[in-house]
């Protein structure tokens, strides 16, 4: 192994703990767009676990679930290091060129807008203060 180590598919404090003692430089909280299992979890939930258990030892970023650029704003405010969007856009290339590339997903614009909502100087400022989250999200033991 020459280079640092991704570990997707991420939904748990266990699986997020694993992956970062085998030496993992980032995980990603990941239900794989829904399509691997059938009811597998969502990924905003599973956020706030899994960034406990990797408590700075590892990046945590997210994919799935992510349709607009609030969800997006979201999972930055519970503290993912970044979001991985790119289904939408590529989906739309493929059915429609580059005018339905930029089309076919909402998050570009509303990340521009979202951040401002809360008069935000930058996305990077959000945080949970922003965001109402159930408390179990918050509240789920970690390993």
């Amino acid at each position: 192994m020459g280079g640092p180590v991704v570990v997707k598919g991420v939904l748990t404090a266990e699986d997020a703990a694993e992956a970062v003692a085998r030496g993992a430089s980032a995980v990603v909280v990941s239900n794989h767009g829904g399509l691997t299992l059938d009811g597998v979890g969502a990924t905003l939930p599973a956020l706030p676990e899994v960034l406990k258990a990797v408590a700075g030892r590892a990046e945590v970023l997210l994919d799935g679930g992510i349709r607009t650029g609030m969800d997006v704003a979201k999972a930055l405010a519970l503290g993912a290091r970044a979001v991985l969007v790119g289904r939408a856009y590529v989906m739309g290339l493929a059915v429609g060129g580059r005018r339905a590339c930029a089309a076919s997903s909402r998050c570009s614009t509303e990340n521009s807008t979202g951040p401002r909502l809360p008069r935000l100087r930058r996305v990077g400022d959000l945080g949970l203060r922003h965001v109402t989250v159930p408390a179990a999200w918050l509240d789920r033991k970690v390993v």
